[in-house]
Formats: C-alpha cells, structure tokens, sequence
C-alpha cells in the first residue's frame, strides 16, 4: 500500500505545484478480484491508504494523498 501512496505523491506533485486550492486527492476504486482479499491500511509522510474486502467477492480501495503544506515562521 505505501508503494501505491508514493507513487500518485510522484504523479500528483504537478497538479498541486501548478494549483494552490487543492489540499489533497481521494483516488478510489472497487474490483471482483474472484478471490478473498485481506484488508490492508497503510501510510507515509504523504498520504493515508486502505483496502477493504466488500460482500459479493469485491473489495474497495481508497488512498488519500495530501499537498505537502509549507507554513511561514514554522
């Protein structure tokens, strides 16, 4: 999980340099993977993740990626 966070950090880095509203992006997804998945969570300095296994044999997965805050006299 925290390849996956590290790797929208590096694909997300030029939409935050280029547009200072967005604090962060919530990319989710859901699948039939066709087997059972294990919940899994997991973070870095540059986001949150977790999968979670859903009834039906499908699963959600969501990560949080946040813009990395700069605040003056701190």
């Amino acid at each position: 999980m925290a390849a996956k966070i590290i790797a929208l950090d590096d694909l997300l880095d030029p939409l935050f340099a280029e547009y200072a509203h967005p604090l962060g992006v919530v990319v989710a997804s859901a699948s039939m993977p066709g087997g059972s998945i294990a919940d899994e969570t997991g973070q870095t300095s540059a986001g949150f993740g977790l999968r979670g296994a859903l009834p039906g044999s499908r699963m959600r997965e969501s990560i949080i990626v946040h813009r990395r805050l700069v605040v003056p006299n701190n």
